[in-house]
């Protein structure tokens, strides 16, 4: 998501080996199902821009560093005792031994409760 891509860059602007592992298939986070425009200040949430084209936007600016990996399609299932993390990448198993780990593993929404709201096709974003 965003965290993840911001950590990412600035990590990447310093040369530090960085792997940023997303689940979905394009990096962005919820970002990338979000078709309104934002609000806000243009130069602190990119106001007036619709949140897929700010995914898309954090993503090519992440791909200009080559000391950043990313895995899509993969999710950090554990962090071991030992600091080494599994990761489940297109399907296979993957074990990582990072020197630092963060996790920016992002947001979930909280539905209000109202009458029938457990009713099959009541879906928020994060449902996709």
């Amino acid at each position: 998501g965003p965290a993840g891509l911001s950590a990412a860059t600035e990590l990447g602007k310093h040369n530090v080996d960085t792997l940023l592992i997303d689940d979905k298939n394009a990096l962005g986070g919820k970002l990338v199902l979000q078709t309104h425009k934002f609000f806000g200040s243009e130069e602190d949430s990119r106001a007036g821009t619709r949140g897929h084209h700010i995914g898309k936007i954090l993503a090519e600016e992440l791909a200009q560093y080559s000391s950043v990996r990313t895995w899509v399609n993969s999710t950090a299932l554990f962090v071991f005792s030992d600091k080494k993390v599994g990761v489940l990448k297109e399907g296979v198993y993957k074990l990582v031994s990072p020197q630092r780990i963060l996790n920016a593993a992002g947001a979930r929404e909280k539905f209000l409760r109202f009458p029938g709201n457990k009713l099959a096709r009541i879906y928020g974003a994060g449902a996709f």
